[in-house]
């Protein structure tokens, strides 16, 4: 309904009169001077008059431009197993899957059930079975109809409104309830560890958990609930019920033999093991440029000598890095010339306090990144220094090794082992000689044919058009504010049931096919591959690089694109075990650009208000780690996004158009929810409007000038 016309103090206010943050619903309430009141009615007055606005019983939110868009009725509000449900949302949805031109939607609590009922009027065949798994995208679980029905006049009140109440109820004879009570100990456990995380009273062991409304997130935190030791996303993904999830994991149990993960770890620790694909890929790229820096993670931290003890600091970082068997790795070569990677504690270095001043420390700092030698050699440094101001730690490490999480884990172990805290046993190891059993399965064979047959049948566009052809893999780097408010990410969630990492993904493959002016686009996104209670107390290099696709048209819709996205999303962490995108990359040739959503590596994670600060240091000799990347930074500072690209194959000035256009896709894609979408073709046009808009100013500026 827009904004006001003038000089209104509006507000939306929570039950407890406190006004909702943006993007959230509220009471649409008013500064209103000209009402006294309900004549002889006290009561209504009083209700209308409170914390100094007129209540209008409307509820509203404000979209990403400021507008209120009314929502319907506060005592219209549904309530399903503590769920607040606005009727409009599932209105709105039942109107566009069935195409009628009017639907309502009623609660009803009876018989020890809460449910909803939608209506419709308009003369359609209605397969209601169907209508809900179309509905399952577009709403959470929670707000499907348990019941649809036909009216043959629309109720109404004396004022000419929907009689909402008038609406009659459905036979509660035809309710068939699809709960059925687990029986194992098993799915106990995984039908209670759904319950909680999904926030439901009861769920059977035929209940979908993504269709509950789970997701990528929610099945990590099922992971920690249950209590299954060795549990894991991918079996989540797979079996999607608690009945097939137990079965795939009963079945996976037995295969151990009853070896626990403990004892396996030690057995794989005492051999060697191939690299992974992931971590071939890495060191095939880095012998390429061999005295670079461009798989160098580090981190250079200063600390208040006030609160810190720098020989206790550098004794909690010993502990760790002890801790930590993917630390105290090498590689080598095997007799048939394969690079194999083995525990070696060997590798393990004392820590000495080192005391220099001040002004050597600012000299001295800015020559500690350096390239590793990749082969019999030590992968990581630690030095801890000491001056008459503060202490400080560096931290440096292979990304062979370690990736982004593994970094912040390690962080947040070296104040816990400063602090005394116990570290959790790390399993990397034991994860390699999982991945390694699983490449003799079945299901490793059927992941291979789903990303053959997805992907392998097409001629995709995989990045940004190169300026030249070159093998050289000079770095170029750019970094931008995104100006996106966390509010309005919340809201594309909200309405659109995906992840912030989905919605990046879409963003990612719409740049590159606007600036290409091609359709057809295959790009690859990175897992962070923490599929178990195992995987997130360990470091190493596990994360996963998955592909996604679409193929684009000028009628396909923001909803559709996400929705392709969220499903591949799905399946590829389904099928995660097979290495795609690594088994078929080349070095130096044509990669697909990728996409990366994670926390922000220089915000100082599991520090909390200590006194402790992260400071830049030089990194000398870089080089392109990929062709073109785009990183999506959620930290401290909001969200940001870096583009790094080779520079020998990308003109500076087309980087900037290509991060410019970026900006403006992600900024069309903001403005649309579920109540308001938008096609290819149309976001094509904005984009293109706003492009031919600023050609304009800037030619008759050019005239003026």
């Amino acid at each position: 309904i827009g904004k006001p016309a003038f000089d209104l103090k509006i507000a939306l206010l929570d039950e407890d009169g406190n006004e909702v943050a943006d993007g959230e619903t509220g009471e649409l309430c008013y500064e209103n001077p000209y009402f006294r009141g309900y004549m002889n009615l006290p009561a209504e007055t009083e209700n209308a008059i409170r914390d100094g606005y007129y209540h209008s019983g409307d509820l509203a939110r404000k979209d990403p431009d400021g507008n209120l868009v009314l929502l319907g009725r506060n005592n219209d509000m549904i309530k399903i197993n503590g769920n607040r449900i606005e009727p409009a949302e599932i209105e709105a949805a039942v109107k566009e899957v069935l195409g009628v031109s009017w639907a309502a939607a009623k609660g009803f609590n009876e018989a020890n059930q809460s449910y909803i009922c939608a209506y419709y009027k308009d003369d359609i065949e209605l397969d209601s079975e169907k209508t809900r798994q179309a509905l399952v995208k577009r709403l959470p679980y929670y707000m499907i109809p348990a019941y649809f029905v036909k009216v043959d006049e629309i109720p109404l009140k004396p004022n000419g409104k929907m009689d909402r109440k008038a609406l009659p109820a459905p036979d509660i004879k035809d309710y068939v309830s699809t709960y059925v009570e687990p029986t194992t100990d098993t799915e106990k456990k995984l039908c209670a560890a759904f319950a909680k995380v999904l926030k439901l009273d009861r769920v059977g062991i035929n209940d979908d958990f993504y269709e509950m409304g789970g997701d990528s997130l929610g099945a990590i935190t099922v992971v920690m609930e249950s209590g299954l030791p060795g549990l894991n996303v991918s079996y989540i993904f797979r079996g999607r019920t608690a009945k097939n999830i137990a079965e795939i994991y009963d079945e996976a149990v037995a295969q151990d033999d009853g070896v626990s993960p403990d004892e396996r770890n030690e057995e794989s620790m005492q051999k060697p093991h191939l690299l992974t694909s992931e971590q071939k890929y890495m060191f095939d790229y880095q012998l390429y440029t061999p005295k670079s820096t461009m798989y160098n993670l580090f981190n250079m931290m200063r600390f208040d000598l006030d609160v810190f003890d720098m020989e206790q600091l550098a004794e909690a970082m010993y502990n760790t890095i002890k801790n930590h068997p993917a630390l105290l790795t090498k590689y080598t070569f095997d007799k048939n010339g394969e690079v194999i990677q083995k525990y070696d504690p060997s590798l393990l270095k004392e820590i000495k306090v080192e005391e220099v001043s001040e002004f050597e420390m600012d000299s001295l700092k800015d020559d500690l990144v350096k390239p590793f030698k990749l082969t019999n050699s030590r992968l990581y440094r630690c030095r801890v220094f000491k001056t008459e101001k503060a202490g400080y730690a560096f931290f440096d490490v292979h990304h062979s090794l370690f990736d982004g999480t593994s970094f912040k884990l390690f962080m947040a172990n070296i104040i816990k082992s400063y602090m005394g805290m116990p570290l959790d046993k790390d399993y990397y190891y034991y994860i390699l000689d999982k991945r390694e059993r699983e490449q003799n399965t079945e299901f490793y064979e059927e992941a291979r044919q789903y990303f053959e047959n997805e992907y392998g049948r097409y001629n995709w566009s995989v990045k940004p058009k190169t300026d030249h052809e070159s093998r050289e893999n000079d770095f170029g780097e750019l970094l931008t504010e995104l100006e996106i408010k966390n509010e309005e990410m919340t809201a594309i969630e909200r309405s659109f049931m995906i992840s912030r990492n989905e919605f990046f993904i879409t963003a990612a493959i719409l740049s590159i096919a606007f600036y290409n002016k091609e359709n057809d686009i295959k790009i690859s996104w990175v897992f962070n591959g923490r599929e178990d209670t195992c995987s997130m107390s360990s470091v190493g290099l596990l994360f996963r690089e998955l592909p996604v696709a679409l193929h684009l048209s000028d009628n396909r819709t923001l909803r559709d694109l996400y929705q392709d996205v969220h499903e591949q999303v799905q399946r590829a962490i389904k099928y995660s075990c097979y290495p795609y995108v690594d088994k078929n990359s080349e070095v130096v040739s044509d990669d697909a650009a990728y996409l990366l959503y994670q926390q922000d590596i220089r915000d100082s994670g599991g520090f909390g208000d200590m006194q402790i600060e992260s400071i830049d240091i030089r990194q000398n000799q870089m080089a392109s780690q990929t062709v073109l990347d785009i990183e999506i930074l959620d930290g401290e500072d909001g969200l940001e996004a870096m583009i790094d690209y080779t520079s020998s194959r990308y003109k500076d000035e087309s980087m900037v158009k290509f991060k410019d256009l970026f900006m403006k896709v992600t900024h069309s894609m903001v403005r649309y929810t579920s109540q308001h979408d938008q096609t290819v073709a149309g976001l094509r046009k904005e984009i293109s409007s706003g492009d031919n808009l600023l050609k304009k100013f800037v030619s008759i500026f050019n005239r003026k000038g």
